[in-house]
């Protein structure tokens, strides 16, 4: 029997649309970074700290999840959700709705 998950996750109104590709750990914190800065108003150090904290908190799928959940990228969404496990994704929504504000935090 399969189960099917359904997580929602409030996207603290990160918007934005980027091709994504399963890249290196290195380059989702880059690109976490990058939609920060267009996405939200943390400034360099808030934007900063979101890239490290992800290396810091996450796996390279749950990475992978935030950045095609940021970028819009459906179907690298749902391909890294069929690869991870339930407390992976809920990981991944915990980290976006907090980040930014641990992140917005001097």
């Amino acid at each position: 029997m399969r189960r099917t998950v359904i997580v929602l996750i409030g996207t603290i109104g990160l918007v934005g649309i980027q091709s994504f590709s399963l890249v290196a750990v290195a380059d989702n914190a880059a690109i976490l970074e990058e939609e920060c800065g267009k996405q939200l108003n943390l400034g360099d150090n808030g934007c900063a700290c979101i890239g490290a904290r992800a290396e810091e908190v996450l796996n390279g799928k749950q990475q992978g999840l935030v950045v095609a959940m940021v970028t819009k990228d459906q179907a690298a969404s749902a391909a890294l959700r069929e690869q991870m496990t339930v407390d992976e994704i809920t990981g991944a929504a915990n980290f976006m709705m907090e980040a930014p504000q641990v992140c917005a935090t001097p």
